[in-house]
């Protein structure tokens, strides 16, 4: 279904990866589609990983428009169209786990999957999220992304549990510094008007929710009410890990991904098989879910 008003789109800069079933990779603010890279390289040997600099960021960073969830969706939507990908795993971290919801609700037969890590259903659920909502804004236009950026490859912060290795504290510092610390303000006092509490239950793909045990920037409480609301979704705790999770703990993420990746692929072929030894003799038969596997036209 796609909302009453959809937004206009605006291209997107792409980074690709690998061949195989298609995998959405969508950044949260501050990021870029680098961010995905200590992860890229480990899904493209299985997947095409998709991992777009969105509205706002990095290459993408001159692109007009609000910042709001459904119009970031409608942007993936387009961007996908122009690759010629018909369905795909959607994988959203922070907001951009909400874009990944609104595009699910937008677009839903085009979701292979969904997986929200570190996201939110509303933001200002908790006193920190309300507080963060507020001031977020300020200080980033105070001091600057280039500013945070050097604030955060010092103290190694992933925003709860365990700290980032120097390298990937480098990664994470050199993707925030490309952004505008102006779209970075509007960015985080736009994602406080995010509401999908009353429409979870229309997201009815299969769904992983993912979040770190320690996570200070986006409560755990988000993700519980993420896996309570969308019907039949699967939660997971990463132990010992914060908001960062890609970055804090890689090898973990990666192996939890491939597996939710491997085991949606494997109940979609049994799904088709099923159906072919169902059909009779001279019934037509729907190959679609088998010979679409890798997601493109």
């Amino acid at each position: 279904m796609r909302s009453p008003s959809s937004p206009a789109s605006v291209p997107l800069a792409v980074e690709q990866r690998g061949d195989g079933v298609p995998i959405l990779l969508i950044h949260g603010i501050y990021g870029t589609g680098a961010l995905w890279a200590p992860i890229t390289d480990s899904l493209g040997t299985r997947f095409r990983v998709i991992a777009p600099d969105m509205r706002g960021h990095g290459n993408s960073g001159s692109n007009p428009g609000p910042l709001d969830a459904e119009s970031v969706a409608a942007d993936l939507i387009s961007t996908l169209d122009g690759l010629g990908i018909i369905d795909i795993h959607v994988l959203g971290h922070c907001n951009g786990g909400a874009a990944a919801q609104a595009f699910a609700r937008m677009a839903p037969d085009r979701v292979r999957s969904l997986i929200l890590v570190s996201a939110f259903t509303f933001q200002p659920l908790t006193w920190w999220e309300r507080l963060g909502g507020i001031v977020a804004p300020a200080i980033v236009r105070l001091l600057g992304t280039k500013r945070i950026a050097t604030i955060t490859r010092h103290s190694r912060s992933a925003a709860g549990g365990r700290r980032l290795s120097a390298g990937a504290a480098t990664h994470l510092a050199e993707q925030m510094s490309r952004n505008s610390a102006r779209r970075m303000a509007v960015g985080f006092a736009t994602a406080r008007s995010f509401n999908s509490r009353y429409w979870l239950h229309e997201l009815r793909m299969p769904t992983l929710v993912v979040t770190g045990e320690s996570d200070r920037m986006v409560s755990p409480k988000q993700s519980r009410l993420l896996a309570e609301g969308i019907p039949d979704a699967r939660l997971e705790t990463v132990a010992g890990a914060g908001h960062m999770i890609q970055l804090s703990h890689p090898d973990v993420f990666t192996l939890l991904v491939s597996d939710w990746f491997d085991e949606v692929e494997g109940r979609r072929l049994s799904t088709a098989f099923d159906v072919a030894l169902m059909a009779g003799p001279d019934d037509p038969i729907d190959l679609v879910p088998v010979v679409a596997v890798s997601g493109v036209q």
